[in-house]
């Protein structure tokens, strides 16, 4: 139920009847919550001005394939100057933000990179000991934590 509002919304209305008060309909009241959050959030992330620091490896560094038990297979993969990711059919732009870390943008095959603002979520990709990407963590969902990816050995 983590990140989950059912169980809060059953909770009030069960405690609603028991306490014989009149009805609230705390489904609206959590998605209008959720939207006003949404909304905080976006404006938070698009205010947070990237250092022109460059990636701290070539982009084809940053190129293979990461997976989590949990959540599957991400590929990265270098565009021209970009790097896109595929994850199951979801096509990925990832626009540098500052060294590691870049925004994962949502994007249609049929649409050119840059020029959607639809979803994004922010995506770093972390070094080992000895220097090299071996791990990519996404804020796929918004309720928990980033999710790490680990880079699939060559």
């Amino acid at each position: 139920s983590r990140g989950s509002a059912v169980p809060m919304i059953i909770a009030n209305y069960i405690t609603d009847k028991l306490l014989g008060l009149p009805y609230t309909d705390w489904s609206t009241n959590q998605l209008s919550d959720f939207k006003n959050q949404q909304k905080q959030y976006e404006i938070e992330f698009n205010s947070k001005s990237p250092s022109e620091s460059p990636p701290t490896h070539n982009l084809e560094n940053y190129c293979g394939e990461y997976s989590n038990p949990g959540y599957g297979k991400i590929g990265i993969f270098q565009e021209g100057d970009s790097l896109v990711g595929k994850y199951g059919s979801l096509n990925l732009w990832l626009k540098h933000y500052n060294y590691d870390a870049f925004i994962a943008i949502l994007y249609y095959s049929n649409q050119t990179l840059g020029k959607i603002d639809v979803w994004n979520r922010q995506a770093v990709f972390i070094q080992n000991a000895k220097g090299e990407i071996s791990k990519l963590t996404i804020l796929l969902e918004r309720q928990v934590d980033p999710i790490i990816f680990e880079k699939t050995i060559e």
